[in-house]
C-alpha cells in the first residue's frame, strides 16, 4: 500500500505545474510563452507518469508508467534550452536548434519502448519492497542511460545554466531578479536528480526531484506575478531599449537606479555599473528640473538643458509612474529625448519670421527717388507706367486717403461760394 504522504507532494507539484501551463496558454500569442507552455506539459507528463508508477502494484505497471515518463523527461531539457534562448533573445534559429537537440531524445524513446529486444536502456528492472514503506521500482539502467541519455540531458541543463549566469552579470534591475529565480528553479531539482542518478538518494532508487519541482513551480509563479516573467523579458528589452534613440531610465520606489540604456549612459556621462542601486539624487545637479520629476505624483514632462561632450543641448524628460493595482507608486520610468534640433529649428524659424516681418514692413515704406509729373502729379512706377498719386501711395504704403479741398482750390474752382470772411481759421494758405 502506498502511503498518502508520498503521493501528496507529487500531486501538489502536478497542480502547480498545471496552473503554470494554463497561465502560459493564456499568453500563447508570444513565442516564449508557447515554449514555456510546452515545457510545462512535458514536466506534467513526467510527474503524472511518476505518480501512476508509484500507485501501480505490479512490475509490469511500474515499468509501463516509467517508460511513459520519458516522453517528458527526454524532451524537457531541450525545451528548457529553447525557453532560455527565447527568453534572453539570443540570435539563434530555432529550426537549427531543433535539428541539433531533438534527434537524440527521439532515439532514446525508441530504445525505451523497444528495450525488451536489446536491454540498452534497462537491464533487469525489479521491485524493491524492503527499502521503504511502499514498493519502489529499481530501474537498473543500462549503458544508453548512463553513457548517452544522462550526459546529454545534463549537458543541456549546464548550457542553460551558463547562459543564465552570463545574462545575470550582464543584465540589470528586474531582469537580474528574474534570472536569479530561473537559476534557483533549475538548480534545486537538477541537484536532486544528479544525486539520484549517482546513487546517493536519501531513499535508494527513488527520485525526489518531482517533489522539489513544486518549489521551482512556486518560484516561477512568484516571478510571473511580481517580476512580470513572460511579460517583461530581456529579449524584448534588448531589442527595444538598446535600439532606442532616447535615454531610458528605471528607478525603484526609493528612487534608486534599476536600469538604463546606453543612450542614457551617454547623456548622463556615467556608466550603468556606476549608477545601479545608487540614488537618483546624484545626478540632480547636472539636470535642472530633475527634482520636479522625483517629487511628481502624476505623469509629467519637463524641459531641461545639460551639457553633453562639452556641447549644451535641450532635452525633454518624460516621467511615467509605475503603479500597482492600488495605484501605489512602485517605480519611475523616465525617457529623456534630445530636442536640441527641434529647439534650434524653432529658433531659426522665429528668426526668419522676424526678419521677414521686418522686410515686409520695410517694403511698405516709400523711399528713394520718385518720378512725378510736374503738371498732373502722376507717379511713374519701375515698369514705366504712370499712376495717380493716390493709387501709387496706397499700393506701396500703409497710408490711406480722405479727399477734401484746400482754400486756394476752393477760390479757384468755386469763386461764387467763397467769401473772404468765411475762412476756416484752421486752414492756412500757402504763400
Amino acid at each position: 500500500m502506498t502511503p498518502a504522504h508520498v503521493i501528496i507532494p507529487f500531486l501538489v507539484s502536478f497542480l502547480i505545474m498545471t496552473s503554470l501551463a494554463l497561465f502560459a496558454w493564456q499568453r500563447r500569442a508570444e513565442r516564449t510563452s508557447r515554449i514555456f507552455f510546452i515545457f510545462t506539459l512535458l514536466v506534467l507528463l513526467w510527474l503524472g507518469g511518476f505518480i501512476l508508477e508509484i500507485l501501480s502494484p505490479t512490475l509490469a505497471g511500474k515499468r509501463f508508467w516509467s517508460d511513459f515518463q520519458f516522453l517528458g523527461i527526454c524532451f524537457f531539457p531541450a525545451a528548457w534550452c529553447f525557453l532560455i534562448v527565447s527568453y534572453l533573445g539570443l540570435p539563434v534559429r530555432f529550426r537549427h536548434l531543433g535539428v541539433l537537440l531533438l534527434p537524440l531524445p527521439v532515439a532514446t524513446n525508441l530504445l525505451i519502448w523497444t528495450n525488451p529486444f536489446h536491454h540498452l536502456f534497462r537491464i533487469a528492472p525489479r521491485i524493491d519492497t524492503e527499502t521503504a514503506a511502499f514498493p519502489i521500482l529499481v530501474n537498473d539502467y543500462g549503458p544508453w542511460f548512463y553513457r548517452v541519455h544522462a550526459p546529454f540531458m545534463y549537458l543541456l541543463f549546464f548550457v542553460s545554466l551558463l547562459l543564465l549566469v552570463t545574462a545575470f552579470f550582464s543584465k540589470k534591475g528586474l531582469y537580474r531578479k528574474q534570472i536569479l529565480v530561473l537559476l534557483i528553479a533549475l538548480l534545486v531539482p537538477l541537484a536532486s536528480d544528479i544525486v539520484y542518478t549517482t546513487g546517493h538518494s536519501p531513499i535508494p532508487n527513488f527520485n525526489l526531484s518531482g517533489i522539489l519541482v513544486s518549489f521551482s513551480g512556486l518560484l516561477i509563479a512568484f516571478s510571473l506575478k511580481r517580476q512580470k516573467f513572460l511579460d517583461l523579458m530581456p529579449a524584448a528589452r534588448s531589442v527595444l531599449v538598446e535600439s532606442m534613440e532616447d535615454g531610458w531610465i528605471v528607478l525603484d520606489v526609493r528612487g534608486r537606479f534599476q536600469d538604463l540604456n546606453p543612450v542614457a549612459e551617454k547623456m548622463l556621462g556615467r556608466t550603468a555599473g556606476s549608477l545601479m542601486g545608487r540614488s537618483a539624487d546624484e545626478i540632480q545637479a547636472s539636470l535642472p528640473g530633475w527634482q520636479q520629476l522625483m517629487s511628481a505624483t502624476e505623469n509629467c514632462s519637463v524641459e531641461t538643458r545639460m551639457v553633453q561632450n562639452k556641447t549644451p543641448g535641450h532635452y525633454d524628460m518624460n516621467l511615467t509612474l509605475m503603479q500597482d493595482s492600488r495605484r501605489r507608486i512602485k517605480g519611475r520610468l523616465i525617457l529623456i529625448r534630445d530636442i536640441t534640433r527641434r529647439k534650434t529649428a524653432e529658433a531659426e524659424k522665429e528668426r526668419l519670421y522676424t526678419e521677414l516681418k521686418a522686410s515686409l514692413e520695410q517694403t511698405r515704406k516709400l523711399q528713394g527717388l520718385l518720378p512725378i509729373c510736374a503738371h498732373c502729379k502722376n507717379i511713374r512706377d519701375d515698369e514705366g507706367y504712370w499712376h495717380q498719386v493716390e493709387a501709387y501711395v496706397t499700393r506701396h504704403s500703409d497710408a490711406t486717403f480722405s479727399h477734401g479741398i484746400c482754400p486756394d482750390c476752393m477760390k479757384k474752382l468755386y469763386p461764387d461760394y467763397t467769401k473772404s470772411d468765411s475762412k476756416d481759421p484752421g486752414d492756412k494758405e500757402r504763400k
